[in-house]
């Protein structure tokens, strides 16, 4: 009768795999009829088009230098090990046991020393009958391509971050040159306004208004001095360097608008977001966690074993042998204090959780 019990339930299913769907539907086309874009293919190092050699070394060094970079690269190999810690669960275990002993103890015929040894090999193996290790497995399989998206997500950012300080600096530096060649005007006019002013040739006026002119021109240079002070520490910040004000040397000038990037409908934009892949990613990794939380509170079944040889040593005689032990170990769980329950259901509210950060 049990074995039959036994037997229907392990054909059943602890969990089902939730379906998840978006809250509205994503459009197929634009709106206007007029807009529309065949080139859907994914941009790989879309600052080529700019042709800035100096921009693609700086790139190179964000992405060898940056710190945000090492960072998410330390957690995608920790996720990777994790992967292998929970894989391993589907595994047997086998462990090597060594034990030597030397003792003095008293008896009736006197003082008796000896030694005492053993050595044993020991296997173990449990019956994954319900998925919970197959579901640990898996969802730590899905947070590790959830963290390798991350890390695609990490490089874009970057790299626009980059490139938008990298042009911001440029642009600077050309508000820099043209205020000091406007300051250099106006210093000439206001030289030639005094001249005709000594000569009675132009009146006060004409000289109070030169002197406000170039008044006004020196004071936008501190502005953009300052500017571009912030725009390279942050920049040097982005490569890892300790902000300075040589950090991205002699830029080159404002480029010329390249030919339009290759674009699609926003829907299928949305499709190949790297941050949206790893939401989804996590979001199927936490219904696999579900369905190990409820995989917990069914009976677990270990298959243990030993085999070795062993020499005690008695005051008579040395006892030398062979020993050996198979176990079929069956533990259910009775009462917990509802632990495994609560289990269920903060696993189940961390997959709402991920749910509504997919779908936001």
């Amino acid at each position: 009768m049990f074995c039959c019990m036994f037997m229907l339930v392990a054909g059943c299913s602890v969990h089902k795999t939730q379906s998840v769907e978006l809250p509205v539907t994503v459009p197929e086309s634009f709106i206007e009829a007029e807009r529309s874009f065949s080139n859907n293919e994914i941009i790989g190092k879309w600052w080529n088009v700019f042709e800035d050699k100096k921009l693609n070394s700086l790139m190179d060094e964000a992405f060898r230098k940056n710190l945000d970079i090492q960072e998410a690269y330390a957690r995608l190999e920790q996720s990777v090990a994790i992967v292998r810690s929970t894989s391993s669960l589907h595994q047997p275990f086998l462990d090597v046991d060594t034990e030597f002993k030397r003792e003095q103890s008293p008896s009736f015929l006197g003082d008796y020393t000896g030694n005492s040894y053993r050595l044993s090999l020991s296997a173990g193996y449990e019956i994954d009958l319900w998925g919970k290790n197959k579901s640990l497995a898996t969802a730590a399989e899905l947070d590790t391509e959830a963290t390798r998206e991350d890390l695609k997500a990490l490089y874009m950012s970057i790299s626009a971050q980059l490139a938008d300080l990298y042009y911001l600096a440029v642009e600077q530096r050309a508000q820099l040159n043209l205020t000091d060649g406007t300051i250099a005007s106006f210093e000439d006019a206001l030289k030639r306004v005094e001249r005709r002013y000594r000569h009675g040739l132009a009146p006060a006026l004409d000289v109070y208004q030169a002197r406000q002119n170039l008044a006004r021109a020196r004071a936008n240079r501190p502005v953009f001095e300052t500017n571009l002070a912030v725009t390279e520490h942050a920049l040097a910040v982005l490569l890892g360097r300790y902000p300075d004000r040589s950090t991205a040397g002699e830029l080159a000038v404002i480029p010329e608008m390249p030919a339009s990037f290759p674009a699609g409908l926003p829907s299928e934009i949305l499709t190949q977001r790297p941050d949206v892949h790893a939401s989804f990613l996590r979001l199927k990794a936490s219904d696999e966690r579900i369905a190990s939380a409820i995989a917990d509170r069914f009976p677990s079944f270990n298959l243990l074993g030993s085999y070795g040889k062993s020499s005690a040593a008695f005051v008579t005689d040395d006892v030398v042998g062979v020993f050996w032990n198979l176990i079929v170990n069956i533990a259910h769980p009775l009462f917990d204090g509802q632990r495994r329950s609560a289990d269920v259901d903060r696993t189940q509210a961390v997959f709402r959780e991920n749910l509504a950060i997919y779908h936001k």
